[in-house]
């Protein structure tokens, strides 16, 4: 019986991996589905590869496909330590310009736009000027945050706003996670130029947010007219949305499963996540394949960053041979029209490492055209801010991408006299 029982449990998980569209939903269907969001808006991979692997779940509307037209690049980020090269900032930019966008109490995140620069963190968000400019307030949090020295202090206030912000500039609407329950979150939508901005949400009757889907916490991403979905405990499987919150697709990437549970609770590698022309693009935690979600239900391996199998079980060891010193472990990447900037460490990263200065930073670039991944020689040391190309634009500050945008600038962000720069290089 125990082994009928294992041959089933083979057969139906090779029946699930097949790519196959869910009978439930028609391809009309589905096309129906995203076109309601209008209304708002060749190398063998190598063996440390974590593939995707396929979620067949009954109450979504399609099964997760792959599209298999190309295979993914396989970058050796290892490798690139062997080739050091002196790359200045005007080799990836001619211009950069400094943007002092004031004092924000928490961390802010930042979108240069046609319209100027959006800042939104847990107090609101905010529309600056390319001089600094403070044009418009869009939309004040109501929450019971402050910080007290180091520490974000909590007074148990409801949250009750929109965060986690992107602008869309096909739609012009702002989409965000809307919270007004510990329970539950919502895909917020603001159309930016009908309402005109509103100053204070106390101050109107009518919520300017228009409440669409609602989820369990987690975070909430728009892209090309469905919504992607992680739970905060959910590790390496997420859900896609149609806004008005049909299941459409769930998805499931693997892992190295053994590496993982060694090092469980000390956050070695938290995974990557960003968008790029419009598509959510990621890494799971222990997986080296850099994913793009190009629709509804259709995952693309784009690149494996190959880290070597150094102080990893790769699946096929022991929770005993993990040595998390010796490990290769990616910590940033972004990504324009010309070069993925790749961010990696030896160790992991946290305050007692730095402090013993027993984990290395390293900053590498691949370079699209040319299918070459190289290294950058800054010093390798345990403090990685603040580090980056040598600024031979202006001798300014040296500079390494926080984020990319939609019109391939390039962004960072830092804080003098605890005001916030905004750092752009085009």
């Amino acid at each position: 019986m125990l082994k009928i029982f294992l041959i089933s449990l083979v057969v139906l998980s090779l029946f699930s991996c097949e790519n196959r569209r869910n009978p439930n939903l028609s391809e009309k269907r589905l096309s129906a589905l995203i076109n309601i969001s209008a209304l708002f808006e060749q190398t063998p991979a190598p063996a440390a590869t974590v593939s995707v692997v396929s979620a067949s779940v009954s109450d979504a509307k399609y099964y997760q496909e792959r599209d298999l037209k190309a295979p993914p690049v396989q970058i050796d980020i290892r490798k690139g330590l062997e080739d050091v090269r002196n790359i200045t900032l005007s080799g990836i930019g001619s211009d950069i310009a400094y943007i002092n966008v004031g004092k924000h109490a928490f961390w802010p995140q930042v979108q240069v736009t046609a319209h100027g620069i959006f800042v939104s963190n847990e107090d609101g968000v905010w529309l600056y000027s390319y001089e600094g400019k403070l044009l418009e307030e869009i939309y004040k949090n109501q929450h019971g945050l402050k910080i007290e020295g180091n520490i974000i202090s909590d007074d148990g206030t409801p949250m009750k706003g929109i965060y986690d912000v992107i602008y869309d500039e096909k739609s012009e609407r702002m989409w965000g996670r809307y919270e007004n329950d510990r329970n539950t979150v919502h895909l917020g939508s603001l159309n930016v130029l009908n309402n005109r901005f509103q100053t204070d949400i106390r101050e109107i009757k009518e919520n300017p947010v228009t409440l669409l889907a609602s989820f369990t916490p987690g975070k909430i991403r728009y892209s090309n007219g469905f919504i992607i979905h992680k739970g905060w405990r959910e590790v390496n499987t997420f859900t896609t949305f149609s806004p008005q919150g049909e299941v459409l697709c769930r998805f499931s990437v693997g892992r190295d499963t053994i590496t993982s549970r060694a090092t469980e609770g000390i956050n070695v590698d938290r995974g990557n996540n960003y968008m790029y022309n419009g598509m959510y693009t990621f890494r799971s935690s222990f997986n080296d394949t850099l994913f793009r979600v190009t629709s509804a239900n259709t995952l693309k391996a784009e690149y494996v960053l190959y880290t070597g199998n150094a102080g990893r079980a790769t699946n096929q060891g022991k929770i005993s041979d993990v040595q998390i010193d010796q490990m290769y472990i990616i910590q940033s990447i972004r990504e324009d029209n010309r070069y993925l900037y790749i961010r990696f460490s030896k160790n992991y990263d946290c305050p007692a490492n730095r402090n013993n200065q027993t984990v290395h930073f390293y900053w590498g670039l691949y370079d699209k055209a040319k299918n070459e991944f190289f290294t950058l020689p800054f010093v390798s040391d345990s403090y990685p801010e603040g580090k980056g190309f040598q600024n031979d634009i202006d001798g300014g500050m040296s500079f390494w991408p926080f984020q990319v945008g939609e019109r391939n600038e390039k962004i960072s962000q830092t804080f003098i006299n605890d005001e916030l720069v905004v750092v752009v290089v085009k």
